[in-house]
């Protein structure tokens, strides 16, 4: 074992045993109290976070209806322009810009 990695061990060991002796002196001292103003304010951002989450998830919602519609009105378009009828119509629309045809 090289010098290097003797001193990481002795380090890491140290490093634990003070963890473990600071963590049993943090669970020793009595419990800590906030403020009403602090519990308030804590409530107020959970809520806040809260209806965060609610908001990307309906959103996201939202965007998968959309994209489904956009799909659904894509391949309804493309079943049309098989219609013969469909299709000389649109392409009279597009070639001349007449959207009106004349009766």
């Amino acid at each position: 074992m090289d010098k290097c990695a003797a001193f990481e061990s002795i380090l890491y060991i140290a490093f634990k045993e003070n963890h473990t002796k600071e963590m049993a002196e943090i669970h020793d001292n009595e419990e800590h109290t906030f403020s009403e103003h602090h519990k308030i304010r804590m409530q107020s951002l959970f809520k806040t976070v809260r209806r965060k989450e609610i908001l990307i998830t309906i959103y996201s919602v939202i965007k998968r209806v959309a994209a489904v519609i956009i799909i659904a009105m894509a391949t309804l378009f493309g079943v049309l322009l098989t219609n013969a009828d469909v299709y000389a119509s649109i392409r009279h629309a597009v070639i001349n810009w007449q959207f009106i045809s004349p009766s």
